[in-house]
């Protein structure tokens, strides 16, 4: 069995939470639903599924919590849902629609 490095998540976490600020602040219009894998960082420990409810909860009573990717969700009540497992053809839907962008950003002159 492998064993997740809790350095490595957070590491990811970070960079993931980060993308999802900088793209909420660069787009003109309010993003209501995200969709992920169902990679660590972005799930329930243990539990599996969006991990943005029990954010909300935990923030909503003050309690602290280690930070995670999904924070950005929660705080800007930002539906997050995850792909089916063993379903690859969502994953292709979500790399294709980054592909569209990425081509979008390189007419308007960005390198992503």
């Amino acid at each position: 069995m492998l064993l997740a490095n809790p350095i490595a998540i957070r590491r990811i976490a970070s960079k993931s939470r980060e993308f999802l600020l900088r793209l909420i602040a660069a787009v003109p219009y309010k993003i209501h639903t995200v969709l992920t894998d169902n990679g660590i960082q972005f799930t329930t420990p243990s539990a599996g599924g969006s991990a943005v409810p029990l954010i909300k909860e935990v923030m909503a009573n003050g309690e602290l919590f280690w930070a995670h990717a999904l924070l950005a969700c929660a705080k800007n009540d930002i539906d997050h849902r995850t792909t089916k497992v063993k379903h690859p053809w969502t994953n292709g839907q979500v790399e294709r629609m980054n592909r569209t962008i990425r081509v979008h950003l390189q007419s308007l002159g960005f390198q992503p």
